[in-house]
This record gives structure tokens, C-alpha cells and sequence, in this order.
């Protein structure tokens, strides 16, 4: 990463993937976790006061969602290497992309197999953990005591962050690559992707699950939809987005499938989307269909609500499978291939 500052109000505003100022206002942004923070003058809310007014733009070119502005990759930086660990401590059984992920993966290498794997945002190696032990692990982590924990579980951490590992060193070295929850953190989706790719060998795979902006959630809700309550999420991806970027890059979407951040049952799943459907009657006041939803077992409760729901348990999330090409052998060749395959 670099240290460059947080855009004013007065910049002109441009899509962090793609540079295009070609871009569409959705609204604006919610109040996020961090100005919650109980020490009013901690560095979570100072950081986070910075953007308060932050808007929700969608790219017209790469088909992106941008906060806007955003932190500076210094303050990001900041707060992830301060983050106590049980802020990413997830129930290892509810994570919504790790099982088909694994599923993906054992079917394309086998458990017996010696691959290497780089898991992008690794936290404690859970993930990794449920992988084959004849799978040589990798991890970067920007927490210092997640990398801690990595290290204790014999998990080498390779560096903090994507931008501070060598390309000259681990260019061509990866099968797979996984990134889960980290897309949607990242100030240059474009350049970080890039990266990723290099580090594959030819014919690895790169896994990623992030916000799906496709889902009916994202269109209802925009701006106030629960995925953007942090103010370190950056950026919304999209089935168009990553299927247009593999495209310019020479590389393949192999896969794609929608999922919930969080896994739950069928009554949850259905609560939430009644609360998400009510957030936006609010927001549009139709208030015949919110007495509607009133009337239903178990919605009383939603006459006094006014925030939107945190509705984890909704398939508002996706897993794409980039494959990088068996197409060349030395990974100096990289460029000279995705710029004709660019062309064609």
C-alpha cells in the first residue's frame, strides 16, 4: 500500500478500481460501527469521523460500487494493525464462502496432492485449517496478534499486506489464493487483482468472496445496506465487474455462486428479508406495505425500527473463481500475454 491521503470534499470523485469519474450517486452512507466506539476520542472514531459523509457511487465502466471518500490507505493501515483479534473472530461453522470454497478447491487439487495455498486475510489460519495437511499453508495478515496465532499453528505469515510481498521473490509460486471478506477493504481493487494473478502459477486458481451488488438486497436497500456498516469496506463488487476485469486481464471466471456471509436457517433467512423489505418501504414510505409486514407473526417489533437490518443470513454475497490460464510457463511473460489477450 501506499500512503496516499484521503481525497477531500472538494476532489473530484473517481472509481477505485478503474480511474473512471464516470460515475452515478446511489446515496448516502449509513452511520458506520466505528463512530460507535465507546472512547469518544479513540483512533477507531477520529478515523472514521473523517469520512462521516461519505456517498455510495456506482461506476458506469467497470460496474463497481465505491465509497466515496474514502480513508487513506495510512488510517487503514492503522486500524487494521491495532484491531484487537476478536474483532474477526467468526463461528468457524456459520462462515458462509468456506465451505463451498473448500469444496471448489478439493475439486481441483487433490487433498493428496503437495499445492501451496495463500490465504489473503488469513486472521488465526482457521480457514486453512480445515484444508489437507499435505498442503503446504500461507498466510498474509496484517494483525499483529492474528500473526501471532499463525505462526504459533506452524502458519508462515509472508507479509502484512498483498503490496509488501515481494513479486520477485513469489511470482509464479501459488496454486491458489484465497481472499475471504478482504476484496470489499481494498483502496485499488485493480491493482491488488493484478498482483494476486501474478503470484498464481499458471493454471492456479484465485477464490474470492466478497458483497455480491447484484443481489436484490443491494438494489433494494443501496447506500444503507448492512455490508457497508464499517467504514473500512471500500468497495462493492459485482458478477459484471469481475467478469469484465478478467476479461482486460487475460484471465478466466470459472465459477460463480452466490451466499450468505453467515450460514442460517430458513426462519432467519425469512425475517431478515421481511426486515430488508421493510427498511425500504421506510426509506420510500410505503407505509400500507409496512403495516403489512407489521401485521406478520413476530414484526411488531419493526413499527419503532428506523435503522436497516443486519441481515448476515441472505445469499447478498458471492464466490468467484478466477483462473489464471496455463498459457505460459515464466511469469516474466505475464505481461506481453494479458496485453494480447486484452487485444483479441
Amino acid at each position: 500500500m501506499t500512503n496516499a491521503g484521503a481525497p477531500t470534499s472538494e476532489a473530484k470523485p473517481s472509481c477505485s478500481s478503474c480511474g473512471s469519474t464516470s460515475l452515478k450517486t446511489i446515496g448516502q452512507c449509513g452511520p458506520t460501527v466505528e463512530l460507535d466506539a465507546s472512547d469518544s476520542d479513540g483512533p477507531l472514531r477520529r478515523i472514521a469521523e473523517s469520512v462521516r459523509d461519505s456517498v455510495l457511487l456506482h461506476c458506469n465502466d467497470c460496474h463497481l460500487l465505491v465509497r466515496w471518500p474514502q480513508l487513506s490507505e495510512s488510517d487503514l493501515t492503522d486500524l487494521y494493525s491495532n484491531l484487537p483479534t476478536k474483532y474477526w473472530d467468526y463461528d468457524v461453522s456459520k462462515v458462509g464462502s468456506w465451505k463451498t470454497a473448500k469444496d471448489v478447491l478439493l475439486k481441483r487439487f487433490d487433498r493428496n496432492q503437495s499445492i501451496q495455498i495463500l490465504d489473503v486475510g488469513a486472521f488465526d489460519g482457521s480457514f486453512l485449517q480445515t484444508l489437507p495437511e499435505t498442503w503446504e499453508k500461507f498466510a498474509i495478515e496484517p494483525s499483529s496478534a492474528a500473526s501471532q496465532q499463525l505462526r504459533a499453528s506452524g502458519i508462515p505469515c509472508l507479509a502484512p499486506f498483498v503490496e509488501s510481498l515481494s513479486l520477485h521473490e513469489h511470482a509464479g509460486t501459488f496454486d491458489a489464493i484465497t481472499l475471504f471478506d478482504v476484496f470489499e477493504h481494498l483502496p485499488n481493487p485493480n491493482d491488488t487483482l493484478r498482483r494476486l494473478t501474478n503470484l498464481l502459477r499458471p493454471g492456479g486458481r484465485l477464490l474470492i468472496s466478497t458483497g455480491n451488488s447484484d443481489h436484490w438486497s443491494w438494489r433494494l436497500l443501496g447506500a444503507s445496506h448492512w455490508y457497508l456498516h464499517s467504514v473500512q469496506h471500500l468497495c462493492v463488487g459485482s458478477q459484471q465487474f469481475f467478469k469484465r476485469w478478467a476479461q482486460n486481464e487475460g484471465v478466466e471466471v470459472e465459477f460463480f455462486q452466490a451466499h450468505p456471509h453467515q450460514l442460517g436457517g430458513q426462519s432467519i433467512r425469512l425475517r431478515q428479508s421481511l426486515e430488508t423489505i421493510h427498511a425500504w418501504a421506510r426509506q420510500k414510505n410505503r407505509t400500507r406495505l409496512m403495516g403489512l409486514i407489521h401485521l406478520l407473526p413476530g414484526m411488531k417489533h419493526l413499527v419503532h425500527k428506523t435503522s436497516s437490518p443486519f441481515s448476515n443470513t441472505l445469499h447478498d454475497h458471492g464466490l468467484v473463481v478466477l483462473h489464471r490460464r496455463a498459457i505460459e510457463s515464466d511469469p516474466s511473460t505475464r505481461d506481453e500475454v494479458v496485453r494480447s489477450c486484452s487485444n483479441s
